[in-house]
């Protein structure tokens, strides 16, 4: 049975993203924050965690083509040394997001210029996400790339490729 692709499983895994992984994440800070830092504080974070989230969940669409959990695995393509380095990565920039957090609640202007960007680049995310999925290669696949129906075997006979 053909798949239908664009927009609407495109809605479908959005708002499954944000009931399965924005939402809980997003509840359990509400409850941490709220007793244990004073609410303005609290209430700013959340703000910005959640725009954030949307953000995030935006772009991890962005782009998205395949059924996850349906491709068969291809050996050597795991990549372990770039999830490595992009954890430490993340781990700077969560250090460095924490600082400008900080310093943005305990200054009006500052936070109101995060809220902005971030607003902003949730708004410009959702526009490039919905455009992608309206371009005719936004059909989901089961597989990362087809199987050809010939395997060329490229065997030469001195060993060069032909001119």
């Amino acid at each position: 049975m053909p798949l239908q692709g664009g927009l609407q499983s495109l809605a479908a895994v959005r708002r499954a993203l944000y009931i399965l992984g924005l939402a809980p994440v997003w509840f359990a800070s509400a409850v941490l924050f709220l007793s244990l830092w004073p609410w303005q504080a609290a209430v700013g974070h959340l703000a910005v965690l959640w725009l954030l989230g949307i953000a995030l969940t935006k772009l991890c669409l962005s782009g998205f083509h395949k059924i996850p959990f349906t491709c068969f695995y291809t050996p050597g393509r795991s990549q372990a040394n770039m999830a490595v380095l992009g954890f430490l990565g993340l781990l700077f920039l969560t250090l460095k997001a924490a600082e400008i957090e900080r310093h943005a609640l305990d200054h009006p202007a500052s936070f109101l210029r995060i809220v902005v960007v971030l607003l902003i680049w949730a708004v410009f995310a959702r526009w490039r996400t919905s455009a992608l999925a309206k371009s005719p290669q936004s059909e989901l696949r089961f597989q990362d790339e087809p199987i050809p129906a010939i395997f060329a075997l490229d065997l030469h006979r001195d060993g060069t490729p032909p001119a």
